[in-house]
Parts: structure tokens; C-alpha cells; sequence
């Protein structure tokens, strides 16, 4: 046994070498192994009975097992070589190339794989999604190749033969070639990757932040200094400290499969729990988001992805009766819309009934019927996120409570996104969740109310204007300007914020355009300051439970700045 095991690790170590160098793999191992297959019996030993003396083992490679030395290879046995490409996008990728070690462990005995059983176990090393094996077996090539395709997320099978039977034991196994001259230059090197705790990079881009902040002040303190050198350094510096936090939040950044790989099996169980047939799928989830983002997520889709199967698909047997398919599904997908991350989670269910929303809404008296009478089917839709609101019929463990979605949609826009929902009676519902791609520093525009000035970010803002009074007109107590072909409600932004009231001097109102909740208005300020980047401080308690406001910069001035919520402003 321990012959056939040095000429399994002679003929997988120089099959790798040679692949590695473009060489057909099958071609280099079936040579080694026909060479063990053809030496004479005995050959090679000391003396009559006495066993060869063991050669040494390949650099690296493990040991042979107690059971496996005490074993003798099955009569007929053979060295096969496999390769088993795992599906690209399959969920926990390393888990499945495990269960192919498993099953040719069944096989036959593994003599050597790359990558090993151990590195996969502990998430070791780099996998690329090939398994690559030397299984000595008495089964036939394509019964390998069979059983091994029948797992889960195997994309392709390759199993070659390498030239016959193994050698029996006792034969003499050839020398291994002696190793080629070492290239120029060191074996080995210092990795090139490094452990850092997310606290302590959390507390760079913190600093990166606070340089923006001096940046800023020396920009404003230099205004006024003709000095060309000055101002080429502080422009230089500037661009350093972008450049410093645009590097950080790269490293920050982290794909959305690692928060959406356990969901499956969240759907999987919440559905067998139901008796409801579920196909969930998953699209672009290796798109990247700030790792804070991410903390959030799993709570929030897990919410969305509940409503998803109890509320939103029917069951089996009312699919079929309404000519749809008996399996339902259900599809995330993540992209890049501008500057935001959209997550969509949606279903081909029963969809949400506006009518159902509106009268639940007015039956616990959060909306009046006046109120009712006017809503539009898409604001109705969004009556669904209001504190204690269901149209379940019961309720269960699952739903019915009255919580979940306005959970989801307070935590969105906390971290400065926005839900969406789409619905249709009969044909689904889609969730869309509109997150920024990164935190911290932000383009803000700043809005001057008297002494005061305001910030709130370019994104919300899709123009300002300077409105004369001839372009506003009245509808009942309603200001309103022409947008476009839209009729546009303007808002003062001073009644907003309850500040002290003022006459309005000057020829023109100055009105940025913002888009809210799907809605088009125009907030009247005093005057637009300018706009810039703007490194944002989450508020401390008790003021972080202010509506509205959803952080606190500090200008080049010196002064403290809040950044307007316009999702929550009114």
C-alpha cells in the first residue's frame, strides 16, 4: 500500500506541475502510473522478504492514514484523475466542494486533492471553484463521473483514467525525477494581505472624515490670501484627503452575497412551514456596499422576504386555479441606479389591493375618508408601512401583527434610503430598497434661512429655481408652480422648521426642487449658499430622535450644520 501511496502522490504531483504548465494533466499521470503498473514484482528490495525501504514523501504532502496503510487496495483498483468545476454562482460554494471529497471518499480512497478536504472545512486558502482529485477506485470512470454530477451545483465532471490498474503490492514504484533547479529569486515572501478589525477602520475613515473638516476651515481661512502658493497646496491637499477616503471606502466595501447567502434556506423553511411551493432566485448580488450597510440588511430582507411568502404568494392550488404555475417565485435583485444601491425583492402573488389599504387605513382611523378619497393607488400602496396596519386574515407567528414593514421602512430611511412599493392585483408585488452606496461624506447643497444655513444632499435635489410671482398661483390654500408638465406644490421651508416668520422682499422666491416618497415639491428658502462635501456625524441622543434631521456637519466657519431628512421632513 505504501508503493501504490508513493506512486498516487508521484503521479498527482507531477500531474499538477504539468498542468500548471499547459500540459495535458491525464497525459503526465497515466505515464507515472503505467510505470508503477509495469515494474517487476520485488524489484528492488533489500532481500528475500524484505520490504523496499520507503523512499521520502513529496514535499507537502500528508501522510498516509492508519487505515489507509492497513488496507490493500480491491483487486482491479485504479488511479483515476477528476476535476469538478462548481457551478459559478452557487450559494456556499465551499460547501459543495466538500460533499464532492465526501462522495469520492465513497468512491474509492482519496490519495490526494487540491484543494484538500481541511482547507475546505476551515475556509482556508483561496478556492477558485475547482476541485481537483487522484482517487484510487475499483469503480468505472464514467460510474465516478456519474455520481459525482448527481450533486447539487456541479457544473462539469471530468474523469480521466491513468493507464490501467494500480501496481500489486509489494511492486517497485520508479524514483521520483529529481526536483528542477529552484528559479532565481526567494521561495518564499511575506504575505500580501492583512487582518485589519473593522473598528480600527472604521476609526480611519472617522479621521479622514475630520481632515475634510480642516481642509474645509483652511480653505476659509485663506479665502482672502493672494498667495498662488497657498492656494495650490491647499487644492493639493484637498485632493489627498478625497483621494485617502475614496481608498478607505473601497476597502469597507463588501459584495451582497455575504448578508443574502443564508436567505435561501430562510425561504426554504418559512415556505415548507406554509405547505407553499418556492423558487427563490438571486440576481447581482456581487454588487458592493459600505459594510455598515450591510449589518443592516439581513434584518430588513428577512422582513420583506416573510411578507413575501405569507402574504404575497397564494398556494399552491390557488395558483392553479387562478392558470398560474403551482410554484411560486421569488426574485432579489441588486443594482446600481446612479448613485444608490437598489435591492428589489419581488413576487408573482396576489399582489396588494389599494382599495383593501385605504379602507383598513380608515376603519383604524390613521387616515380620514376625506384623505382616502384623494390618494392615489401608488400612495395607498405605501399605507402598508403605517405603525400596526395588516389586511391579514389572521393572524400567525409569521404575520398579522401589524409590524415588519414600517420597521423596514423607518430603518431604510434612517440610513438614508428609501422604500418603494409596486404593486399589481393578481400579478405581484415588488419591494425596492434605495440605499446609499457608502456613508460619511456626502455632496450636500447648503440652503441659507435667515442667520441659519441647512444642508441636505445633491442626490434629493433635482434643481433650483428662481420663481416670480407671476409663475406661482394659488388653488385654495395651495401654492403651486408649473414643473415640466406638472403642477408642483411649493413648501416653505421656515414653516417646515417652525422658524419665526418673515416677509418676503425681493423679485424672486428661491426654490429647490426635491423629489419625496414619489412625490415633486418645491421648498422656498431665503437664499442657496452653495454646495459641497460635507462629512456627516450621526446625531447623539436625544437628538437623534428628531424627525427630519438625519445628521450634523461642521462648515470651513466653524459652524455646526444639520442635515436635512427630506424623506421625513414632512
Amino acid at each position: 500500500m505504501k508503493a501504490r501511496t508513493r506512486a498516487a502522490w508521484a503521479c498527482f504531483s507531477i500531474w499538477t506541475v504539468t498542468e500548471r504548465r499547459a500540459d495535458p494533466a491525464g497525459a503526465a499521470v497515466a505515464a507515472c502510473a503505467g510505470d508503477a503498473a509495469g515494474a517487476p514484482a520485488g524489484a528492488g528490495a533489500a532481500g528475500a522478504g524484505a520490504p523496499a525501504p520507503a523512499a521520502p514523501a513529496p514535499a507537502g504532502a500528508p501522510a498516509a492514514s492508519p487505515a489507509q496503510a492497513a488496507t490493500a487496495a480491491p483487486a482491479g483498483s485504479a488511479l483515476l484523475s477528476v476535476t469538478v468545476q462548481i457551478e459559478k454562482h452557487a450559494q456556499a460554494a465551499r460547501v459543495r466542494a466538500f460533499m464532492v471529497h465526501r462522495r469520492l471518499a465513497e468512491l474509492g480512497t482519496v490519495v490526494a486533492s487540491v484543494p484538500s478536504a481541511a482547507d475546505l472545512r476551515a475556509g482556508q486558502g483561496e478556492f477558485d471553484g475547482v476541485v481537483k482529485a487522484a482517487l484510487e477506485t475499483a469503480e468505472s470512470p464514467e460510474a465516478v463521473r456519474r455520481a459525482i454530477a448527481a450533486l447539487a451545483d456541479v457544473a462539469s465532471v471530468v474523469v480521466e483514467t491513468t493507464g490501467g490498474e494500480l501496481a500489486p503490492q509489494g511492486a517497485r514504484v520508479p524514483p521520483l525525477p529529481p526536483p528542477r533547479p529552484a528559479a532565481a529569486g526567494p521561495k518564499l515572501g511575506v504575505p500580501r494581505t492583512v487582518k485589519v478589525q473593522t473598528d480600527l477602520l472604521d476609526s480611519f475613515v472617522n479621521l479622514a472624515g475630520e481632515l475634510l473638516i480642516v481642509e474645509s476651515r483652511l480653505k476659509e481661512a485663506t479665502r482672502d490670501l493672494e498667495l498662488p502658493s497657498v492656494k495650490d497646496s491647499t487644492s493639493t491637499l484637498g485632493k489627498l484627503i478625497r483621494s485617502l477616503h475614496a481608498q478607505l471606502m473601497t476597502v469597507r466595501m463588501m459584495p451582497l452575497a455575504a448578508v443574502t447567502e443564508a436567505l435561501p434556506r430562510v425561504v426554504r423553511d418559512l415556505a415548507k412551514r406554509q405547505g407553499k411551493e418556492v423558487a427563490f432566485v438571486q440576481e447581482g448580488t456581487d454588487l458592493e456596499l459600505d459594510r455598515s450597510l450591510l449589518e443592516e440588511l439581513p434584518d430588513l430582507l428577512t422582513h420583506v422576504l416573510r411578507n413575501a411568502v405569507d402574504h404575497g404568494l397564494e398556494s399552491a392550488d390557488e395558483r392553479e386555479a387562478a392558470g398560474k404555475p403551482r410554484r411560486g417565485q421569488i426574485r432579489l435583485r441588486a443594482f446600481r441606479q446612479k448613485d444608490k444601491a437598489v435591492v428589489q425583492i419581488e413576487d408573482d402573488g396576489r399582489g396588494m389591493d389599494p382599495a383593501r389599504l385605504k379602507a383598513k387605513a380608515v376603519e383604524r382611523g390613521q387616515i380620514t375618508q376625506e384623505q382616502a378619497a384623494v390618494m392615489s393607488d401608488a400612495e395607498a400602496l405605501h399605507l402598508a408601512c403605517l405603525p400596526g396596519l395588516s389586511t391579514a386574515g389572521k393572524v400567525t407567528d409569521v404575520s398579522g401583527r401589524g409590524v415588519g414593514m414600517d420597521a423596514v421602512k423607518s430603518r431604510v430611511e434612517s440610513l438614508g434610503g428609501s422604500l418603494h412599493i409596486d404593486s399589481r392585483v393578481g400579478r405581484g408585488t415588488r419591494i425596492s430598497l434605495h440605499l446609499p452606496t457608502s456613508v460619511a461624506i456626502v455632496q450636500v447643497m447648503l440652503l441659507g434661512l435667515d442667520d441659519e444655513v441647512f444642508a441636505i444632499p445633491v442626490t434629493r435635489v433635482l434643481r433650483t429655481l428662481e420663481l416670480t410671482p407671476g409663475e406661482v398661483e394659488q388653488r385654495g390654500r395651495q401654492l403651486l408652480f408649473r414643473y415640466g408638465e406638472e403642477s408642483v406644490p411649493l413648501l416653505s421651508l421656515r414653516k417646515i422648521l417652525r422658524l419665526p416668520a418673515r416677509e418676503t422682499r425681493g423679485r424672486f422666491l428661491s426654490v429647490a426642487v426635491v423629489r419625496v416618497r414619489q412625490r415633486t415639491v418645491g421648498l422656498v428658502v431665503d437664499r442657496f449658499v452653495g454646495q459641497q462635501e460635507a462629512f456627516i456625524k450621526p446625531l447623539p441622543r436625544p437628538l437623534a430622535s428628531i424627525d427630519g434631521v438625519a445628521g450634523v456637519t461642521i462648515l470651513g466657519d466653524g459652524r455646526a450644520v444639520f442635515l436635512l431628512d427630506s424623506e421625513n421632513l414632512f
